[in-house]
């Protein structure tokens, strides 16, 4: 009788050995699967922003009338900044014509959150 009520009492140490050695195994096994996915997401965020920065700069193919900084400005943007603001003494679209095409910074070309200010 007191050997049955030690039994019911607690878990026996092999017990709880072979439940840690299992989660133990199930944490190395999917531990690696969720690394993948937390790389496989930073490319892909990566992968589009890249193409938003090129279609910022060389105009997005699809949109029409949408030639970029370099189509509308017929220069590569020395910097960032540039593509969120005008550099001071930069045309405006409307104000600078090539042969009746228009040209002047026409942005901002990229969208930088709350923190942009927009001229």
């Amino acid at each position: 009788m007191t050997r049955r009520m030690r039994r019911t009492a607690g878990f026996t140490l092999v017990e709880v050995a072979v439940v840690l050695a299992v989660v133990a195994i199930l944490a190395a096994a999917i531990t690696p699967m969720l690394l993948r996915q937390l790389v496989d997401a930073k490319v892909e965020t990566t992968r589009q922003e890249a193409k938003l920065l090129h279609e910022a700069i060389l105009g997005a193919p699809a949109a029409p009338g949408g030639f970029g900084f370099f189509g509308d400005m017929g220069r590569w943007p020395s910097s960032f900044e540039e593509l969120l603001r005008p550099a001071p003494g930069t045309p405006l679209f409307t104000t600078a014509t090539f042969r009746n095409v228009g040209m002047g910074w026409r942005g901002p070309y990229v969208n930088a959150g709350a923190r942009a200010r927009t001229c």
